[in-house]
């Protein structure tokens, strides 16, 4: 992946920043300590590589050079949104899912609550965490990590 493209096709998104590695362990992670840090909302975290990139239930989630997306977005919520907390993850797969269904026109479904398919295949996982200061919920994180390559979903598309 092109950093200066990349950055160049994401110019025009209301992004709060973005922050792009080559490599990393986990764009969740990152994200969660850029938020730390005073991240502004919106920042977008990327990967060409992920190292130690996670899923639901402890399952690891890696991508490599030229393979997949690996990012995470941070989000503040406020008192009156945090209802949304336990439906981040699968409006996350929604999303994912719409736009390979309205952009390219791939026959996406979801595996609720947090993957991705197409033809029954796996192609996209959603992972949602919390970061709380005390008792109250302070950051959303919302990593998204999508198979692109031929060699990551050779077959897929065969019908």
């Amino acid at each position: 992946m092109d950093r200066n493209l990349l950055l160049k096709a994401l110019a025009d998104l209301p992004l709060g920043a973005v922050r792009y590695f080559d490599r990393v362990g986990s764009t969740n992670d990152e994200a969660a300590a850029w938020a730390r840090q005073g991240a502004p909302g919106l920042a977008l975290v990327i990967a060409e590589e992920q190292t130690a990139g996670r899923g639901r239930s402890g399952r690891s989630w890696i991508t490599v050079p030229g393979a997949s997306l690996a990012f995470s977005v941070i989000l503040y919520p406020t008192q009156k949104n945090t209802h949304i907390l336990s439906r981040l993850t699968p409006l996350g797969a929604l999303a994912v899912k719409d736009a390979l269904q309205n952009t390219y026109g791939l026959p996406a479904q979801i595996k609720w609550p947090n993957d991705v398919l197409i033809h029954r295949r796996k192609i996209s996982g959603i992972l949602g965490e919390a970061q709380w200061l005390n008792d109250r919920l302070d950051t959303l994180i919302l990593g998204i990590g999508i198979n692109i390559a031929a060699a990551s979903i050779d077959g897929l598309f065969q019908s």
